[in-house]
């Protein structure tokens, strides 16, 4: 049980944990009062082609032109090349 304790006590470091009747029904959207607005810019392809090789050869002869590396695991390329932005190297940024 102090396990328990000792987990809930280092969890509630970063968020709030309500002792509130678990029978209580809560109000969604009086949780989203105060919240901060939020707009997700559109950062897809404005077009996506699908392109079919002969060979092998013909794969690395256009990584060549695209100066871009192609391997058998590549879904994607951009043109011009975009390089690839993790998850994780997102930040919140207060206003």
């Amino acid at each position: 049980m102090s396990d328990v304790v000792n987990k809930k006590s280092r969890l509630s470091n970063f968020i709030e944990i309500p002792d509130n009747d678990p029978n209580e029904v809560m109000d969604e959207n009086e949780e989203w009062v105060g919240m901060p607005e939020f707009s997700q810019e559109d950062l897809g392809a404005i077009r996506s082609i699908k392109i079919n090789f002969e060979t092998d050869r013909d794969v690395q002869e256009f990584a060549i032109l695209l100066k871009q590396s192609i391997t058998d695991k590549t879904r994607s390329v951009w043109y011009p090349r975009k390089d690839y932005i993790k998850p994780l190297d997102f930040v919140w940024h207060e206003e």
